[in-house]
Parts: C-alpha cells; structure tokens; sequence
C-alpha cells in the first residue's frame, strides 16, 4: 500500500512541539538524509520504545515506508531489560529544546548486547514491524505484522471514523499500543488529519488538549472517561470520542454522552488491529449496550452461536488486514493458527444480536460451566454493576467450596463512597433479576479494589486474596 509522504497533515504537535506541514516534510527530509548519509543503516531490526512525542511518531513512519524491520518496546518494559536477539540495534529519541526541529540530532544509537548476527532470522528491510501481545490469552508473544497490512487496516479505521483531512485528532493513549497506533495515528496520518499526542495522559492534560486543540475525534480509555466526566459537569459538545477495552457500564455512557460528546466502542486485539465499532449513525440505546458490527471486509463467527441467536460462543475472526505470524526470540516463523483466510480464535466470548451486531462478554479465561450453562463472570459483573448503583465496580472470581451447582462464585464489589450494601438485600435482588446459575455464592463488599499501575482491578490479586476463603 504504501505511506503517502507527499499527504501530510496540517499540524503535527505533542506537549512540546509543534509542526505545520512544510516543517514536518523538512524533519521527514531530513530523516532521510541522515539514513542516507550513514548508508542506509541497515538493520535486521531495530528497537524502539514509541513514545507520544512527534519524533517517535516520525520515526516509526519512516520506518513503515523504507520498510527498516522494527520493534516496538512494550511500555511496562523495565529500562534495564534486555531486547529480544532479533533486534541488532535499539534507537533512542530525545526531546527537542526548541529553536527548529533537527530530529537526526536527537537520535541516540546503541547495540544490542543479545544480538548474535548469523543467527537471525529476519531479512533486512522486510517491511515488519514486532510488536508484542498483551498476555491475556497466556504468555506474551511476538507478534509480526507487515507494513502494508498496517495501512489497510488503518484505511478501514479511518473510513469507519470517518476521518478526513478536516478532522483534529486527539491521542492521549500510547502509539506503542495496537489501539493508540492503528486506530488513531495511522489512520489519522493517511487522512492528512490533524494530530496531536498526548504522553502519559491524565486528566488534566486531557481537558487541557481538549480545549485547545479542539478535536473532533479523542481515543479514550474506560479509565481516561470516567475522570474526564468527574471534572466536566458540564455540556461541553467536543466531538466524537471512542474507545476500547473494559466495558463502560451503561450509566457512565449515557452520561458521558450528555456531558461530552458521541462515545464509539472499538473492539480489536494486538493480532487482528481494528475488528468492529459500535456505528456513528446507531441510536443510543443500541451502542449502550456494546454491540459492534464488524469492519468492511472483516467476518466474524461465533462457536456454537448462529447469527440471530443469542447462543454465546468463541468469537472467531477472519481478517484481510491480520497479522502476519507469530515470531520466537531469534526471528523464526512460529504458526499463525492459518492464513489470511483462516479463522482465528480470538479466545473472546460473544454472542449475536440483531442486524448482524456482536456483543463481546468477556474472555474465554474467565469462564467457567456451571449448571450445565457456558457462564462469563464478566457478564455477571456487568449485570451487578448495573443493578445496584451503590457498586462502582465488581469483580466476581471462582473460588470457596463448590456447590449442587458445581464451581463456587464470589463477588468482591468496591462500593461508591458513602455506600452500603446488604449481602441479603443483594441476594434477593440478584434472585428477581439474573439466572439462578448467574448469582454469586458469596458477597464481600470493599472501600477500595486493588488497582494495577493502569488504573485497572488487579483480577489476580482478587483472586489470590479472596479464592481460598470458606464463608462459614
């Protein structure tokens, strides 16, 4: 597919910079001088930890056009870990002081000590780009995608966006991630959108961004809307935000929607990129309850469900724009689980609604048979989340003895301040509205959930914490 250098936007910024279209074909010239000069420097792949910041958002960019191979360092990576073999060399991007923008003379270049030459697997100037996966569904894995499969799924975001040359988009979540990346710069980029990043967002940064740069379309986190709308209260209208991850319960969508503008869901994986959205044009009630329609060109299945069922099932996927193979530590070609026409298990639980929409319930993990019945313990959290106001969120893990209906349930609730429950009162609401399978053997309600450095619940230590303990 190609990057269109001759197409660039009108305004590229960070927290620090800022560059109109003349000034960033300069630093995209200068780039390439600067390869030129030092003979192409040809790598069999070079490590990178993408920062928001104009110079890693530049650099990555010449790296998917000159088709250098590249790996983007995951951002929870400690400073002192050691890249993979794969990588020969790792880049270093400094910040700019001001007084023009000379981005050759911020780079910093080192060897990899792990590097074996001879034992590498990847050609140089492939066109691939290594990332790695979140671990969700087991350990992580080298993830390899080409750059070309990079760009069609950009384009599909962007038309599903709606993104034009006119659009100002907002990307206060990290361009080293599958969602920060494909979803929202790249696709911005082949539009000629206006971009600005964000590096190591927090709400302040956020609401600051927003009033000045004005965008018309953010990407967000759960986490990102739930602060964004405790310091709005009120009707601000700033376009489109959308998001991807953890479920947002119905009254924080609804209210978001009132106070700051149209919410997207975005449902994809490091594997696949951009699988489905909630659409622009679905009335409210319809992209509330997370219902996605697959991307153009993208098929999705259920194992076990038929569309127009509600039957849950593995969500399969059949993607034009998927990655290319799993990697190992040296470069060599692990199996892929099956070509460009294959299906790919996703390891997603879902179900079908109508005119051909998919709800995500969760990750097959966090699963279990009870009663005869495939039960997803995150559709139990959201069904608490949304029954009793006094809960701010649910985490419901299997553990204590088993029951007459096989495993045991506990639910460990952190309540909104100032909030009781009672364990009985619950008990009898959750008995008028869930299935009898559905409800928790066990309630315990906490001021606070552990939280891992994301802002997210620690589900691991919740159920090391909670899943050997006996109700007596």
């Amino acid at each position: 597919m190609g990057l269109p250098l001759n197409r660039v936007p009108d305004l590229l910024m960070d927290e620090r910079n800022s560059l109109n279209a003349g000034e960033i074909r300069d630093a995209l010239s200068d780039i390439d001088g600067y390869f030129d000069g030092n003979g192409g420097m040809n790598f069999s792949c070079v490590g990178i930890a993408a920062r928001n910041t104009i110079g890693h958002a530049l650099l990555i960019l010449y790296f998917l056009e000159k088709q250098i191979n590249f790996f983007i360092i995951p951002t929870h990576t400690r400073s002192d870990a050691a890249l993979p073999p794969f990588c020969d060399r790792v880049v270093i991007v400094g910040q700019n002081a001001g007084g023009g923008y000379n981005l050759p003379g911020l780079l910093e270049w080192q060897d990899n000590p792990a590097y074996i030459k001879g034992k590498e697997r990847m050609r140089a100037g492939s066109g691939a780009m290594i990332v790695m996966s979140s671990g969700s569904t087991g350990q992580p894995r080298f993830v390899k995608f080409h750059s070309d499969k990079l760009w069609a799924n950009a384009a599909a975001c962007a038309e599903r966006l709606r993104m034009n040359s006119r659009s100002r988009v907002l990307i206060p979540v990290p361009i080293a991630h599958m969602f920060g990346l494909g979803a929202g710069f790249l696709p911005a980029w082949i539009t000629g959108a206006n971009i600005c990043l964000i590096e190591k967002s927090n709400v302040v940064k956020l609401q600051d961004k927003t009033a000045g740069f004005r965008p018309d379309i953010t990407l967000m986190t759960p986490t990102l809307c739930k602060m964004f709308l405790l310091v709005n209260k009120r009707h601000l209208s700033s376009g489109m935000y959308v998001t991807a991850g953890e479920r947002i319960k119905k009254q924080l969508y609804n209210d978001f929607e009132s106070t700051c503008g149209l919410l997207l869901n975005l449902y994809g994986s490091t594997e696949m990129g951009a699988i489905a959205t909630t659409r622009i044009d679905d009335p409210l009630e319809q992209r509330v309850s997370g219902a996605v329609q697959p991307l153009d060109n993208v098929e999705i299945d259920i194992v076990g469900g038929e569309e127009g069922d509600i039957s849950k099932g593995e969500i399969l996927c059949r993607h034009p724009a998927r990655f290319d193979c799993y990697i190992d530590e040296y470069g060599n070609e692990r199996a892929d689980r099956g070509g460009e026409t294959s299906w790919y298990p996703t390891r997603d639980l879902g179900s079908w609604r109508d005119k051909g929409r998919l709800l995500v319930l969760g990750r097959m993990d966090n699963c279990i048979n009870r009663s005869g019945f495939l039960v997803s313990l995150q559709e139990i959290e959201s069904r608490l989340e949304d029954l009793f106001s006094g809960i701010d969120q649910a985490i419901v893990i299997e553990g204590g003895p088993e029951t007459i209906r096989c495993a045991g349930l506990i639910a460990v609730c952190e309540l909104k301040k100032g909030q009781e429950l009672a364990v009985e009162k619950v008990r009898e609401l959750c008995r008028d509205a869930m299935p009898g399978h559905w409800i928790p053997d066990h309630f315990y309600f906490v001021a606070e959930l552990p939280r891992l450095v994301n802002g997210k619940a620690d589900r691991a230590l919740v159920a090391k914490q909670y899943s050997t303990i006996i109700r007596k």
